[in-house]
C-alpha cells in the first residue's frame, strides 16, 4: 500500500499518515488525480497529487506514466476494503435513568476520597424512580464531550452484596470496548503518556495521588476490563499519544502480558507490576492504593519483555 494507516474520512478522503511528519492528519482526496495535504502547515504543509506521492515514495521509476495514471486509480477502488476496516468509534447519546438527580455530596464517596471539587469533576447521580438503581450511585461517562454511558455502583459493602445476590454494577446497554474513560482530558500533541487502568475508581485514585488534573503531559484513563480494543486503541492514536503505562490489577498478569505486547506495537509501554496486598492477603487494585504505595510501584516498572522474563521466573519458582 502507499498510505500508512488509511481509514475512510467523511466519505471523500482518505485519512492517513502523513509520509513526511508521520502524524496522521494527512488527507487524501478520492476525486481525480487525488489531491492530498497535510494539514500541519507550519509544520509540515506536504502537498500535491498522486504524482507528487508516488514521485516522494520512489515509485516513479518504476512505472510508466500510463501505468501511474492506472495505479492513481486504485484509490477509490479501495474505499470499500477500507472502510470495511475503518472502525466505528462514535456512540449515542444515552438516555439517563428515569429521575436521575445530580448529586455533590455522598457519604459513601466521601469513604472513597472524593472531595467537595471532585462532585464538579464528575457528573454524579442518584435515581430513586428507577427501582432497579436503588442504592447505586451513578457516573454519567463523557466522551467527545458527550454522554454515552452510565455506570451504577451499589453502595453497600461486598457482604451486603453477597447476602442481596446484588450486581455490584449495573450499567447502561452502551458498547463499553468503544469507551475510553477520560478521554476527553488527553490534550491532542500535548498529552504524551498515558496511564491505563481498568476502572473508573481506578483512574480517580490514579489521578488525585498524582495530581494529574493539572498536569497536561500525563493522564489517567480507564478501559473497563484488563484489555484495550482497536478502538480505544484507535483513540489514543488519534490524539498523538506516544507512552503506554499500564497499572491493571495485578492479578492478571496474562492479559496484562498480552495488551502489552499489542500496544507495543503502537507506542512506548512500561507495566506498573502492583504486588501490594491488603489485610486479608490479596492483591490491592490501583484504586485503593496509597500514594507511597503508588510510588514504590511506579519506580519498579517492567518493559513488556522483562515482564514476560519475570514471569518465566515466577513460574519456575
Amino acid at each position: 500500500s502507499i498510505l500508512q494507516s488509511p481509514r475512510m474520512w467523511k466519505k471523500t478522503d482518505i485519512l492517513a499518515r502523513c509520509p513526511i511528519c508521520q502524524k496522521s492528519e494527512f488527507y487524501i482526496s478520492l476525486s481525480d488525480n487525488h489531491p492530498f495535504q497535510c494539514v500541519r502547515k507550519k509544520h509540515c504543509g506536504f502537498q500535491g497529487n498522486i504524482y507528487t506521492l508516488l514521485r516522494h515514495l520512489g515509485i516513479e521509476d518504476q512505472y510508466t506514466i500510463k501505468e501511474t495514471v492506472e495505479r492513481s486509480q486504485m484509490l477509490p477502488n479501495a474505499l470499500e476494503t477500507i472502510e470495511k476496516q475503518s472502525l466505528d468509534i462514535d456512540l449515542e447519546e444515552v438516555k439517563l435513568p428515569m429521575g436521575f438527580k445530580r448529586i455533590y455530596d455522598d457519604l459513601y464517596l466521601n469513604n472513597r476520597n472524593f472531595a467537595k471539587e471532585d462532585y464538579n469533576n464528575y457528573v454524579i447521580g442518584i435515581s430513586n424512580l428507577d427501582r432497579k438503581l436503588l442504592n447505586y450511585i451513578i457516573f454519567v461517562i463523557y466522551q467527545d464531550f458527550k454522554p454515552i454511558a452510565y455506570i451504577g455502583r451499589y453502595k453497600g459493602t461486598k457482604e451486603q452484596v453477597d447476602k442481596l445476590r446484588l450486581p455490584r454494577y449495573k450499567n447502561s446497554d452502551s458498547d463499553f470496548s468503544k469507551i475510553l474513560g477520560n478521554y476527553d482530558d488527553i490534550e491532542k500533541g500535548v498529552t504524551e503518556t498515558i496511564i491505563l487502568v481498568e476502572g473508573l475508581f481506578d483512574a480517580h485514585n490514579v489521578t488525585k495521588l498524582l495530581g494529574l488534573k493539572s498536569n497536561s503531559s500525563t493522564k489517567c484513563c480507564y478501559t473497563f476490563k484488563c484489555h484495550v480494543s482497536d478502538e480505544q486503541l484507535y483513540r489514543l492514536q488519534l490524539k498523538e499519544v506516544k507512552k503506554i503505562l499500564l497499572l491493571y490489577d495485578g492479578d492478571v498478569l496474562s492479559k496484562i502480558k498480552e495488551t502489552a505486547i499489542n500496544l507495543s506495537k503502537h507506542f512506548e509501554v512500561q507495566i506498573g507490576l502492583i504486588d501490594v496486598v491488603d489485610k486479608e492477603g490479596k492483591l490491592k487494585d490501583p484504586g485503593d492504593l496509597s500514594l507511597e504505595e503508588l510510588t514504590k510501584v511506579l519506580e519498579n516498572t517492567y518493559s513488556p519483555m522483562s515482564l514476560y522474563t519475570k514471569k518465566v521466573h515466577l513460574l519456575n519458582l
